[in-house]
């Protein structure tokens, strides 16, 4: 789009070019004529030969439009066969575009070059090609660097939290801010001894920022899920939909429980490694940051195998 509103564009410089000197160089024959057999001219006349300086300033006008076309042509050759593309040129494309439609526009409202819509269509047709081109390729740009922003992003909060268990407490306001405060939308926890300390825990971790959570699914084993557990659950569960957050229990197959010793913490961008949740702020461990692919494709097939807690006898 942008080679062929290029290509365009030129034509159409040289067509004003040749027309408005075809123009002036007809009003200096008229004036040479005068005054060569000293005619006596008319009033209208003398209005016709005075508009000479008008077409002049507008040719004056396509030798400034003449570069904004050049620089559209060159910019749109290079997007098509060196594939040059940055936000640069995209940039000074859609500038010389805009100032290429301006100096049309004002071409074509002072001077009668065509009497059609279809002509006139026909001479925007190259500014604005570039000018569409030009926004779709910024358009890119910026989601390119958007993507790259988000990723430099993710990259920063690759980070370690350490626990000192001198200061539960604090540990628990640095891990409700620093961890569950970038966590969100569905939550997925794989803790194998998620018990009824671990649902105190977790509900004091997310009590700042519940309103980021739509689910949370937990996957554990059964030895610490036993009656105090169910009362707990049943609460806990109940007080999380009426937060407008689902909350799903699934017990181990006991093959897998026997197999699997690492607890993870994840959401749809980021997993971290953590402690058993029941001590998370007790345990003098650090929180560390895993690959989220690998995590949830764990988590994924373990909970396909689980069963639901409600099914549990």
């Amino acid at each position: 789009m942008a080679m062929v509103g290029g290509f365009i564009s030129v034509f159409y410089v040289f067509h004003y070019m040749q027309v408005l000197s075809y123009s002036l160089g007809a009003y200096y024959e008229m004036q040479d004529l005068v005054s060569a057999n000293s005619i006596n001219a008319t009033s209208s006349m003398l209005s016709m030969l005075a508009g000479s300086s008008s077409i002049k300033l507008a040719l004056y006008l396509t030798y400034v439009m003449l570069p904004f076309a050049l620089v559209m042509l060159v910019i749109g050759v290079l997007w098509f066969f060196a594939k040059a593309y940055s936000k640069l040129t995209g940039s000074v494309l859609l500038l010389t575009s805009v100032m290429y439609l301006l100096i049309t526009a004002v071409l074509e409202n002072n001077f009668v070059f065509h009497s059609s819509l279809l002509g006139l269509a026909a001479v925007c047709m190259g500014g604005a090609l570039a000018l569409v081109a030009s926004t779709h390729a910024l358009g890119v740009f910026s989601g390119s660097l958007f993507a790259a922003s988000d990723k430099a992003e993710v990259r920063r909060r690759t980070v370690q939290i350490g626990i000192d268990p001198e200061i539960p407490y604090t540990n628990m306001q640095v891990l409700s801010n620093k961890l569950m405060g970038r966590l969100g939308g569905e939550i997925k926890i794989l803790d194998m001894h998620f018990d009824v300390a671990a649902l105190d825990n977790l509900i004091r971790l997310m009590s700042k920022n519940a309103n980021r959570y739509s689910r949370i699914d937990v996957l554990s084993k059964k030895d610490r899920l036993g009656a105090e557990f169910a009362a707990s659950y049943r609460d806990f569960k109940a007080e999380l939909l009426s937060r407008h957050v689902e909350f799903d229990l699934r017990v181990l197959d006991e093959d897998d429980a026997s197999k699997q010793h690492e607890r993870f913490l994840l959401d749809g961008n980021e997993a971290y490694k953590i402690p058993p949740l029941n001590i998370i702020n007790r345990k003098s461990e650090h929180i560390t940051s895993v690959n989220r692919d690998d995590a949830a494709r764990r988590f994924d097939e373990l909970w396909s195998r689980a069963i639901k807690f409600e099914n549990i006898k």
